[in-house]
Parts: C-alpha cells; structure tokens; sequence
C-alpha cells in the first residue's frame, strides 16, 4: 500500500495556473504519478484536463521541468517512507520511490541540490 505524499510546494517562486496547480493539489499527483520509474508526460496529460504542452510549460515554469517535478515527488516520498519504516533498507526504498537504485536517489538528490 503506498502512503499519500504532499505534493504542494509552497517555496516555488513563479505562478502556475491555479487550474493546474490545484489538480497538482488536489492529491492527484499520487495517482498520476504512481512512483513510476517509467513515467512520461503523456501519462500525466491522461490524468489531467490539459494539453502535454501546457503542462510541460507549467511544471517548465515551477519547477524547472517535469523530471524535475516528478523526481523531487520521488524524493518527497523516499523521505516519507524512510521516515515512517526507519528500519527499511534503502535499497528498498529507492525502488519502492521510483528510483532504478539507491544511488540514482543520491544522484537525484545531488542534482535538485537536496
């Protein structure tokens, strides 16, 4: 069973469309993310009302793109179960958020400057 992860990143400094945003909000993004490691726009278009282009657009504006959104939810969600199962091996955890290895999640996190 995959624990709900808060999504909302208030610390962003541009605007996102409040309709794209509060679906972003609205707890979907566990669903449209589904910690797939194989994860595409297309796949996040699905789940929403928009165009790929406008969402790429949008998550370009927010979070500097959406492998850069998709992976800091990744890394949200590592923190979280890590958090919640402290004896979980992190090997584990890194497959179970999305992450091909652990060491995917250190590089990960090393490139958003985590």
């Amino acid at each position: 069973m995959k624990e709900n992860v808060n999504c909302d990143d208030s610390t962003a400094q541009t605007s996102i469309p409040k309709s794209i945003n509060s679906t972003l909000k609205d707890g979907h993004c566990d669903k449209i993310i589904a910690l797939n490691p194989n994860l595409k726009l297309s796949d996040l278009a699905e789940h929403c009302t928009f165009g790929q282009t406008y969402i790429s657009l949008a998550l370009k504006e927010r979070y500097g793109g959406f492998y850069n959104y998709v992976n800091k939810l990744r890394l949200n969600y590592f923190e979280e179960y890590k958090r919640l199962h402290p004896t979980a091996i992190l090997d584990d955890i890194a497959e179970r958020s999305g992450f091909s290895s652990r060491q995917s999640y250190y590089n990960v996190k090393k490139r958003l400057g985590l």
